[in-house]
């Protein structure tokens, strides 16, 4: 995922994991941050805006995903739609 779609699927209220269900991404104010649910430490999600790191992502972007929940609708399938219908062919960060 790219850093844009990160931030809108947490936007838009789902749950976005990275590497494992233990890193959880979530917005304080206007930042986003990876925090570790076993101990709450917390890093940013990209480096420092206005600097030459900030689309530097701090994890993999292959390892960031929207938790599923085969008790809801909420399924890889629909995952997927949205991340087409919102971003992709976008060039966003």
């Amino acid at each position: 995922m790219t850093i844009a779609e990160i931030k809108a699927a947490v936007d838009a209220g789902h749950t976005v994991k990275c590497s494992n269900d233990l890193y959880d991404v979530k917005k304080f104010g206007s930042q986003y941050n990876i925090v570790c649910s076993s101990n709450g430490y917390q890093i940013g999600l990209h480096g420092l805006e206005g600097t030459e790191y900030e689309n530097h992502l701090n994890g993999d972007p292959d390892e960031f995903y929207i938790k599923t929940d085969p008790d809801t609708e909420l399924d890889a399938k629909s995952v997927e739609q949205w991340l087409e219908r919102n971003f992709r062919g976008h060039n966003d960060s």
